[in-house]
């Protein structure tokens, strides 16, 4: 990835797996947050739950483009299509009138395949909106802690309604080793 035309840095990509909330197992799990980390394995037993788009406190930007996006393409994994689809997201997100005005793109170092996808998908969005609500927006959280973690976004095919307050959600899965090298953001 790409920060605000910056030089390329190392990001993860794809599904948290696999990832718990309150015992129930999550299809899949993204971030919808450069900016800030989730440490993987590990329980944040303080979790809120939305099915509004809103992670700690505040709209994720185009959240409906990127439940549209997450509708079509999201799959469990760090295959080829997770990898695209986490891109994808991010440069929804991060389109330069989001969050900071900051933007993010796929660098030109990274596999073909994978910009192919990832441009496919950004292709086939257009100006498409899917249905916020049919996805858990998460913003993981432990007691008594004021550290603020990366927003999340899940899914679960069962049939549930949203919780109020403090779940335990697990993550379990290696997906986001690769994320630390991230956080070496540029600095304007």
């Amino acid at each position: 990835m790409t920060i605000d035309g910056g030089p390329a840095t190392w990001e993860g990509g794809g599904s948290i797996d696999p990832s718990l909330l309150d015992g129930v197992s999550l299809d899949w799990v993204y971030c919808v947050d450069l900016f800030t980390r989730v440490g993987v394995p590990s329980t944040y037993n303080n979790t809120g739950v939305t099915d509004t788009g809103i992670v700690n406190g505040a709209p994720v930007h185009n959240a409906g483009k990127v439940a549209w996006l997450l509708g079509e393409y999201g799959v469990a994994g760090q295959g080829v299509q997770a990898q695209a689809l986490q891109a994808a997201i991010w440069e929804t997100i991060y389109d330069g009138t989001g969050p900071g005005g900051h933007t993010a793109a796929l660098s030109s170092s990274a596999p073909q395949d994978l910009k192919d996808l990832k441009n496919s998908m950004l292709t086939a969005l257009g100006n498409n909106s899917g249905v916020v609500s049919d996805f858990l927006w998460l913003s993981p959280a432990k007691t008594n802690s004021s550290i603020v973690y990366q927003g999340l976004v899940a899914h679960v095919w069962t049939p549930q309604t949203v919780p109020d307050g403090g779940l335990t959600l697990m993550l379990l899965g290696g997906a986001l080793m690769g994320l630390e090298a991230l956080r070496r953001r540029t600095r304007g």
